[in-house]
């Protein structure tokens, strides 16, 4: 079987901001959007800050929560937010509910919120992606081994953030294609249970190249 096995081929990718046209000014207004904005929006909120360049660490960990927080300053709501990891649901949908959810709990709790403007609107943006080939191959998984080093963080974000919505068991390309070998299914396990979403790019790498080192050497 191993020697039918394509080699993985290795993209890159940069993301684009893309204006929905849509904004919220309150809370209530948040809620009313989230019902029908593009699911490309929600993921562009919670996973776009990894490939964005930005001078300060955010203190929350989506969009949604950093602008409930600096805007809305209902820390409580924010704080909320902020726990959601959106790879511990089965869709961007699923993730929706859970964000129309909790937002609609809070309103009913504190209806001060309704009636508390931002003097920065939160604006919605859809995640826009152009994808390159970078002509790099890797023929065998030990070969990771010197490619992950090598990763560009685009690289790195389609293969390993990206593939989870590309991918029909919501993985990384990583561990898919060395899955499709025998006998790696330690690595496979080590690298899927690596948990992305509170790394930056920089650590992420990290992580993924010493796993590697440790299985290999």
């Amino acid at each position: 079987m191993e020697s039918n096995i394509l080699p993985f081929e290795i993209k890159d990718c940069s993301i684009l901001s893309i204006a929905t046209g849509k904004h919220a000014l309150n809370t209530k207004e948040l809620f009313t959007q989230l019902l029908d904005i593009d699911t490309d929006s929600i993921y562009y909120h919670f996973w776009g800050k990894l490939l964005r360049t930005s001078f300060s660490t955010p203190e929350f960990n989506n969009d949604f929560a950093q602008w409930i927080a600096e805007q809305i300053h209902d820390k409580a709501l924010a704080e909320k937010l902020s726990v959601l990891q959106p790879q511990d649901f089965g869709s961007i949908d699923d993730l929706r509910q859970e964000l129309l959810d909790i937002i609609q709990n809070s309103l009913e709790q504190n209806t001060v919120l309704l009636y508390t403007n931002a003097q920065e609107p939160f604006y919605f943006l859809k995640l826009g992606m152009v994808v390159f080939d970078t002509t790099k191959i890797v023929n065998e998984p030990r070969g990771f081994l010197d490619a992950i080093d090598e990763l560009s963080y685009g690289s790195l974000y389609f293969h390993f953030i990206d593939a989870r919505r590309r991918t029909p068991n919501h993985r990384d390309d990583f561990s898919n294609w060395i899955a499709l070998f025998d006998g790696y299914e330690e690595l496979v396990d080590m690298i899927i249970n690596i948990d992305p979403f509170f790394l930056p790019l920089s650590k992420l790498k990290e992580k993924i190249s010493k796993i590697f080192n440790i299985y290999f050497k």
